[in-house]
């Protein structure tokens, strides 16, 4: 073999050698942004979810309720002879390691939007407590007065688009017939009550028994 023929043979296997050295390169390097970028997404869902946890369900907080889990949507109380009033929270706002709490009273109702009927669970809440509890509870549409009248009705986002199409059937300034029934010295009675929409949710995603969601 003439020299010339071995020098050609000995670059080319050197630029080869070159070029699968840098692909390999390439390659360890695309793996290794890859699993950096994956590892940061999974960490950026981890602490999303995290978040959504405990501001919809809420990780740190217990919900007190009597005649068990249907109670918490506005459900009958079941066969316990025990009362919850709004004045417990002092007892429970003193038991140690509780640091505050908030009394809520939930109704199952029907609401009537313009015609649209949906059933509905209803909320009546203190507002300065409950807004310092949960900090998801901000209007998305409309204003949530401090001092509520007793017609100011407040509804969630899921309730303004139930179908989530941007099909809505309530806005803020909207009037809603509330329906319920209940039973007066033995006789079942059904009372309506009008309000107004006076604020509308922000969508935060979550789930929640006893925070907005």
């Amino acid at each position: 073999m003439r020299s010339g023929d071995v020098l050609r043979f000995s670059f080319s296997a050197i630029r080869l050698r070159k070029m699968r050295a840098g692909l390999t390169t390439l390659g360890v390097a695309i793996g290794i942004a890859a699993i950096v970028a994956l590892l940061s997404f999974t960490g950026g869902l981890q602490v999303t979810m995290t978040q959504q946890f405990e501001e919809s369900l809420g990780t740190d907080t217990l919900t007190v309720s009597t005649g068990g889990i249907l109670a918490l949507f506005g459900g009958g109380g079941g066969d316990s002879d025990f009362a919850l009033l709004v004045n417990d929270t002092d007892t429970i706002n003193s038991i140690e390691h509780v640091d505050s709490s908030v009394a809520t009273m939930t109704k199952t109702i029907s609401a009537n939007f313009s015609g649209d009927e949906f059933p509905l669970s209803l909320s009546g809440i203190n507002y300065t407590a409950y807004s310092s509890m949960y900090s998801t509870f901000v209007a998305g549409n409309g204003t949530i007065p401090a001092s509520p009248a007793d017609t100011d009705v407040i509804i969630g986002s899921s309730v303004a688009d139930p179908w989530q199409n941007g099909t809505i059937v309530a806005r803020v300034g909207d009037e809603v017939t509330i329906i319920w029934t209940g039973r007066v010295n033995g006789t079942i009675v059904m009372t309506n009550y009008t309000g107004t929409v006076v604020a509308i949710l922000e969508e935060i995603g979550g789930f929640g028994i006893s925070g907005p969601s």
